[in-house]
């Protein structure tokens, strides 16, 4: 019995080191396909990178600098970011992190969209202040060369071909507006959303597919029982690939953190690659 408890001891420090120590730190480069109905051939086989939930402070700029630096060697066409740049309550500046996302670079540009935190809120609550952190991650963000989509859409062209882009306000935000997608320019439709409720916060899903961040997977998974706590209303959602009413939505476990432990959630930085049906 002395033995078991010693062992029990052992395997409980070795793990809690390895979620301190090991995980935060063990990017997990994911590729996906994901088949998209009637996609032109000029899209076939388009890359798009998928980084979200930088979260500096606690994250600091030098990693995220990191990041980007891997991010460039990915051999993305877009890339895609799905906010949460930075920390609310934290003594973090969008334009810091701007300024190093300015070096990201990929042949059809960057786009992104904006997290609650960026609006400076971390729990649900519509706050005519958040318009103003809003408009100023905004305005950092574009300065560095980023293309910033709140409830509207924007295009990329590739052999041809026309991908239509939609980002929303975050739905914890007063900025959210879900009537804009009901009426899209076009297909196919690729919608950023930080937050993938967002999904079932839609009246009719009118997209192919809808990138999403925000859960960091729980950050920490127990065997069987998954994660403990999750930012999100639809838990089946904390990561991976779903469909749901002819949609897809990929949610990715994003990069950062709010508290640096990870367990069985490695930080994710990932790659969606579109494919003809």
């Amino acid at each position: 019995m002395r033995w078991a408890a010693y062992g029990s001891l052992g395997a409980g420090l070795a793990a809690t080191g390895y979620g301190r120590f090991v995980e935060p730190w063990w990017l997990d480069y994911s590729r996906t396909p994901i088949a998209i109905a009637n996609l032109p051939p000029g899209l076939d086989g388009l890359r798009i990178a998928q980084l979200t939930d930088f979260h500096h402070h606690p994250v600091s700029l030098e990693e995220i600098d990191n990041w980007v630096d891997k991010a460039n060697h990915l051999g993305a066409d877009l890339i895609a970011l799905l906010g949460d740049f930075i920390t609310t309550g934290r003594k973090a500046k969008i334009e810091d992190v701007a300024a190093v996302l300015k070096n990201l670079k990929a042949p059809l540009g960057v786009v992104s969209c904006l997290g609650n935190h960026d609006y400076g809120t971390a729990y649900p609550n519509r706050d005519a202040e958040h318009l103003v952190q809003g408009r100023r991650a905004r305005q950092a963000l574009e300065a560095a060369g980023i293309q910033v989509l709140v409830n509207e859409f924007a295009t990329v062209e590739r052999r041809g071909a026309t991908l239509h882009l939609a980002g929303t306000g975050d739905l914890w935000s007063g900025d959210f507006n879900p009537d804009f997608l009901q009426t899209v320019p076009g297909r196919p439709l690729v919608v950023l959303s930080h937050n993938p409720d967002t999904l079932y916060s839609l009246k009719a899903p009118n997209f192919d597919l809808m990138l999403s961040g925000h859960t960091h997977g729980g950050q920490v998974q127990f065997p069987f029982l998954g994660p403990p706590r999750l930012p999100i209303e639809h838990r089946h959602l904390a990561e991976g690939h779903f469909t749901y009413n002819n949609c897809q939505i990929y949610v990715s476990r994003g990069l950062g953190y709010l508290t640096p432990v990870r367990f069985r959630s490695r930080p994710e930085m990932g790659i969606i690659e579109l494919k003809r049906t």
